[in-house]
């Protein structure tokens, strides 16, 4: 996503207009929260008495216990519980949306041994979900208990590295991605698993080269990050249905020299395994459009990027780890491009000092891997 007004340029007096209209939306944003807290709040019969940055004072209107809780305590996915005071409801609490992944998990395969909150494998780090058999684990990450309200910002990517010297693959799945897209979530942990049992082969699909509107709604369906925005796409057809979808598009580098070119986005429909298929959709692009160079970049959290490497392409590095801004309660991560610093925001603080003073936290990912193809290597 470019950044904001890329391209345009302002006067001072419109710099302050923009600045005062993004400082007002962020007050309406917290204005929005705590009246979102209030309302969980008397739901549940407690009093807030006040709000102190991301914790809120409270009084039970049971037992008149006095207590502090943070913002994600009133989400209303996230604990079990009908009461949050320690008094009338003193027993400990999980994590309602991890509880519903692992039970979701063990439904996926009944038979298979799974383990919950293992601690010894990479002592003393825990393991939320881990299945011993297939050398694979799950790392369930509630936004704020992983954000850096209360985990250092390589916390993701140290686990992820003490997993692969464990010899365990290690799928990191963010708060939003299984509240928002948990038949996603479920597709792609079932083909880590190996249990899909739809099966196509490429050979029996047709390969098109497809319109906006079929990518957007197919990526939508099967993609975790959406859509993407590119401008070439291909598409897979098993007896007319479309199947898989493989886009490209052109990044900044790109836009220099026209022909580096990014594999944007790459995904089968749900549930559904085609060995082959990845090859094919990058072929029909090569003989459209014959590329010099194509990248790609694997999202660390859920994958080493293997598929990449079947297609001929090289890894050529792992890239800084990337971070998305929250604002409690909310859930959804926010991209940091669009909360980059400002020209006309102090200079004497960092854009992460300013953000935080907005309210807004941060999450960190695992990075990722970048792939590199070049022609005349083939």
């Amino acid at each position: 996503m470019p950044a904001p007004f890329s391209g345009h340029k302002h006067t001072q007096a419109s710099k302050e207009k923009i600045s005062e209209s993004s400082i007002r939306t962020g007050q309406l944003k917290r204005e929005e929260s705590k009246r979102q807290v209030i309302k969980r709040a008397e739901e549940l019969g407690m009093t807030i008495s006040s709000f102190d940055g991301h914790k809120v004072s409270i009084e039970c209107d049971t037992c008149n216990n006095i207590f502090s809780l943070t913002y994600q305590y009133f989400q209303p996915s996230k604990l079990s519980c009908n009461t949050y005071c320690r008094v009338c409801n003193p027993v400990a609490r999980q994590s309602q949306a991890e509880l519903d992944l692992l039970s979701a998990v063990r439904q996926l395969n009944p038979k298979e041994r799974i383990i919950s909150g293992d601690r010894n494998v990479i002592y003393p780090l825990e393991l939320d979900i881990y299945i011993p058999n297939l050398n694979l684990a799950i790392e369930y990450c509630g936004m704020y208990w992983h954000s850096d309200i209360n985990k250092h910002d390589s916390a993701h990517i140290e686990k992820l590295n003490k997993c692969r010297d464990a010899g365990i693959k290690l799928i990191t799945v963010f708060e939003d991605e299984w509240i928002l897209n948990r038949d996603i979530v479920l597709s792609v942990i079932s083909a880590k698993m190996d249990i899909l049992q739809n099966r196509i082969h490429a050979r029996k699909c047709k390969i098109r080269q497809i319109d906006q509107q079929s990518s957007s709604l197919f990526l939508k369906e099967n993609h975790l990050q959406g859509k993407g925005r590119s401008k070439i796409k291909f598409g897979a057809y098993h007896n007319d249905v479309l199947v898989a979808v493989m886009t490209f598009s052109m990044n900044e580098i790109s836009r220099r020299n026209r022909n580096i070119w990014e594999i944007n986005r790459f995904a089968c429909a749900k549930n559904t395994v085609i060995p082959g298929i990845a090859n094919r959709l990058f072929r029909a692009f090569v003989n459209h459009s014959s590329p010099k160079h194509v990248i790609s970049y694997a999202d660390l959290r859920w994958g080493d990027g293997a598929v990449y490497e079947q297609l001929g392409f090289v890894r050529s590095k792992d890239t800084v780890i990337n971070y998305w801004y929250l604002m409690f309660p909310n859930i959804t991560r926010m991209h940091r491009y669009g909360l980059r610093k400002k020209p006309n925001e102090p200079k004497n603080k960092t854009g992460r000092q300013l953000r935080q003073e907005q309210g807004y936290v941060r999450i960190y990912d695992c990075g990722n891997a970048k792939y590199s193809w070049r022609r005349d290597s083939k």
